[in-house]
């Protein structure tokens, strides 16, 4: 009996976790994030909005992934039964969201709504690793008779390093590890 009483217990434990005398969880958890934050001092009105946002966003991208579930199953069917008539006359499954979906869903969320790095800096520490390969001599003093230009043409051929100039030797050089691959190659999904 003792064990029946301590599970009721706990169910009205979580059930009052939810529902707080101060307001509702999110709230709570959103006064906790602005706590951690170091937010001390703000508008009361605050929290539901940021409460607000919250549910909005996570409404919209719950109605994201419901679609993008209806458009698999939707071409799924299209692709098992292109010739019969039977698809057509299929009643409408009720979806259940699958995980691959609600992914898909954040992923477009992100790339259309949350900023991405500036990949002009990743670029310039790329150029910065390039411009430090030292690639030739810039001038190589060209002879001005027609015996130094054949002696030159030796010198030329022999393939000696001193009149050739610095050639890089060693390891390529290779991209920092800072530059984020998503700033170099934009991926979108069409619909």
């Amino acid at each position: 009996m003792s064990t029946i009483r301590s599970n009721e217990g706990d169910k009205a434990h979580e059930s009052g976790e939810l529902l707080r005398k101060d307001g509702s969880y999110l709230s709570h958890l959103v006064e906790q994030m602005m706590h951690e934050m170091g937010v001390e001092h703000y508008d009361n009105r605050t929290v539901h909005l940021l409460v607000d946002v919250l549910q909005r966003e996570s409404l919209s991208l719950l109605r994201n992934s419901q679609e993008q579930s209806d458009k698999r199953i939707s071409h799924e069917k299209q692709m098992l039964l292109q010739d019969s008539s039977v698809g057509s006359s299929l009643p409408k499954l009720s979806v259940r969201v699958s995980e691959e979906d609600a992914q898909l869903a954040c992923q477009q969320y992100i790339s259309n709504n949350v900023t991405k790095a500036s990949f002009l800096q990743d670029m310039k520490e790329m150029q910065c690793y390039v411009n430090d390969v030292k690639l030739g001599v810039s001038t190589i003093a060209m002879p001005s008779s027609k015996q130094q230009s054949r002696n030159f043409m030796t010198a030329m051929r022999s393939g000696d390093s001193s009149n050739m100039g610095f050639y890089p030797n060693g390891v390529p050089p290779h991209l920092p590890e800072s530059i984020a691959l998503n700033t170099l190659v934009g991926w979108r999904i069409y619909e």
